[in-house]
Parts: structure tokens; sequence; C-alpha cells
């Protein structure tokens, strides 16, 4: 009798623990989905950025490339300087991942098709941000070469108190004429929207990632 007590009461403490571990396993996933969400939120603003650098730095090399460009000089200013202001970077909304990792929690994730496909998008934000790095860097060489091409006066003007850049007043000169100068200019305009371009195409990829990952956890685990 004193042994079959024993093995009941093991019995019974083993299955409290797996339905604690259970619990604690959904309660980690329903974490899991609210930053994955986060991240399409985030995904999605920085799409509608990298648009508008994209489109911008079209703009400059239709108006610098026309002759007469000087009757837009306010628009190319404000395009210019717009470009410069914003950096699209993305920071992946890792809470619940990092206690995954500290804590041991992936032990708890019985499920491997979950584990794979979390760390494999980890995996494709990670690559991203190497991507995001040569960004940086090719937004650092264009500002550095406005310089040569802008008036800083002009800029002070439509610096509004928000932070937000506004249009110049009519069409104010640009800094220098020099066609080499606008070459120079123009091909860190290149650089840049062509990271853009590239890493349009990741951020959506990582968008809809996620957004994958959300359906396979909510099925696997029934949630809402």
């Amino acid at each position: 009798m004193l042994f079959l007590a024993v093995t009941l009461g093991f019995f019974v403490e083993n299955q409290r623990e797996h339905y604690v571990e259970h619990q604690r396993e959904k309660q980690f996933m329903n974490s899991m989905i609210r930053d994955l969400a986060q991240d399409v939120l985030n995904a999605e603003i920085n799409l509608e950025r990298r648009v508008q650098t994209i489109d911008r730095c079209n703009a400059m090399f239709r108006q610098l490339n026309n002759p007469g460009y000087r009757d837009s000089t306010g628009l190319i200013y404000f395009n210019a300087r717009n470009v410069s202001a914003y950096y699209n970077f993305f920071v992946l909304t890792d809470g619940t991942l990092q206690q995954l990792k500290n804590s041991g929690g992936f032990r708890l994730i019985r499920k491997r098709v979950v584990v794979d496909s979390i760390q494999a998008y980890e995996n494709l934000v990670a690559r991203f941000d190497r991507d995001q790095q040569l960004e940086q860097h090719q937004l650092s060489l264009y500002r550095d070469q406005m310089l040569k091409v802008f008036d800083v006066g002009v800029f002070e003007t439509i610096l509004q108190g928000s932070g937000a850049i506004a249009m110049p007043e009519g069409n104010p000169p640009l800094f220098s004429n020099e066609k080499s100068v606008f070459n120079d200019f123009l091909m860190r305009v290149h650089f840049l929207k062509r990271n853009n371009i590239m890493n349009y195409n990741s951020m959506f990829n990582i968008k809809e990632r996620a957004k994958n990952l959300i359906t396979l956890i909510s099925r696997e685990y029934n949630l809402k």
C-alpha cells in the first residue's frame, strides 16, 4: 500500500508539473504572438517610409538632371532634406524571445515546427540587420555629399519646431550648380535608393514571415 501511495503521489505531482509547464508554454506563445503583431505593425511603417524615400530619390534624379532645375530647387531642398532626416531602421520586438533564451523556456515548447519557425524568423531579421548597417553607412555618405550641394541657411528656414521639414518659400539657389558636384551627389542618391529597394523587399518578406508565424502558433496552440 505504501509503495502504491508513493507511486500515485509521484504520478500526481508529475502530472501537475506537466500541467504547469503546458500553461507556461501557452503563455509564452500568447506573448510571442503579441511581439510578432508589433513586428508586423513596425514593418508596415518601415515599408511606407521606404516607398517615400525611393520616390524622393527618383524625384531628385529627375529634377537635378533637368536643365530647368532652378525652377524646382524648393522641391529639391525639400526632398533632399527629408531623405536625410529619416533612417528607416527596423528593430525586432524580442522581449518574449529573450525570455525564452534566458530562462531556458525553449525546452517548454513541445512543437518542433514552432521552435524551428521562431529561430528561422530570428535568423532572417539578423541578416536584415546587417543589410541595415550598410544602408546606415550609405546614408552617412549621402549626408556628407549634401554639404557640397545645399545651402545650410535654407535648411535652417525649413526646419519646424516639431522637427518636421517644410517646403521652402520659392526656389532658393543651391550652394553649387556644378554638374560634377550634382553627379557625385546623385551617385550617393543612387546607392541609397538601391539599398532601400533591396531592404524594402527584405522587409516585406519579414512582415509576411511574421504573419505566417502568428498563424502557425495560433493554429498549433488553438489560440485566438
